[in-house]
């Protein structure tokens, strides 16, 4: 076999080595590489720009970050009897209904009168996606000294396990629905369509007590699409009930995967 001269291999070696780095270059492996940076910048520059829509200051209204949190974290407070909910890794399309309730109306609380009149729908749908993508955590120690409903653990125990019979089985006695057959095992959530049962995993207490409430009170009623099950079911609940379910919901978690 006749070896290739020294200076063909001069000339010609830059086109191989040229050669070789661009099909490494487009290599499957390498493909996915650069696809995953790209996604990777796209994804900073939309928590980037959904951050600035969270943090934007209005004039006579807080912002999102200050009640939410910058993750949808919200914290438990002592000083108040409402609470704020946790939004992290609460489905995006019902949170987007829910803004867009608060925005035209039909969802009222003082807190967010008017906070979302400046924000286009397409800004609505970038903090529900970017709040839904949060994660949620559920925090392995609950201190039950916060909550306005001064208890001790010990009666938070005994709460959560009464709550926990009615949240899994219901209350066939009283016409009363178990709360997993829309809300899940694990407070997960099921969204099919316009049906949408928002996830209550780790829920503050308060304001799971707080919800029912109002949704017995006729206070809230973006239950109407589907012949208004919340309220039909809160009004079955006494002040024992929504305490002990939202005792139970407040400690729910996801199974790990």
């Amino acid at each position: 076999m006749k070896r290739l001269s020294s200076g063909f291999l001069k000339v010609y070696r830059p086109f191989a080595l040229a050669l070789s780095v661009s099909l490494l270059a487009i290599s499957p492996v390498n493909a996915e590489v650069l696809s995953s940076s790209k996604l990777a910048k796209e994804e900073q520059a939309f928590n980037k720009h959904a951050i600035s829509l969270i943090s934007k200051p209005q004039q006579g209204f807080l912002t999102c970050v200050e009640c939410h949190g910058i993750l949808g974290r919200s914290k438990q407070s002592a000083l108040s009897q409402k609470q704020i909910p946790k939004l992290a890794g609460q489905d995006m399309g019902y949170l987007y209904d829910q803004l867009i309730n608060f925005k035209l109306g039909r969802r009222y609380t003082i807190e967010m009168s008017g906070i979302l009149a400046s924000y286009s729908d397409q800004e609505l749908q970038t903090i529900a996606h970017y709040y839904a993508g949060q994660p949620l955590l559920t925090p392995p120690n609950l201190d039950v000294t916060q909550d306005a409903l001064k208890h001790t653990q010990l009666e938070d125990d005994t709460w959560a396990k009464l709550g926990e019979s009615l949240y899994l089985k219901g209350d066939e006695m009283r016409g009363i629905q178990a709360c997993q057959t829309c809300h899940g095992v694990y407070g997960e959530g099921r969204i099919i369509g316009l049906d949408k049962a928002p996830k209550l995993t780790g829920q503050h207490a308060r304001y799971v007590r707080m919800t029912l409430e109002n949704f017995a009170k006729g206070k809230r009623t973006t239950d109407g699409l589907f012949d208004q099950p919340m309220q039909t079911i809160s009004r079955k609940l006494n002040d024992k009930d929504r305490r002990n379910l939202a005792a139970y919901i407040q400690r729910l978690s996801l199974p790990k995967q």
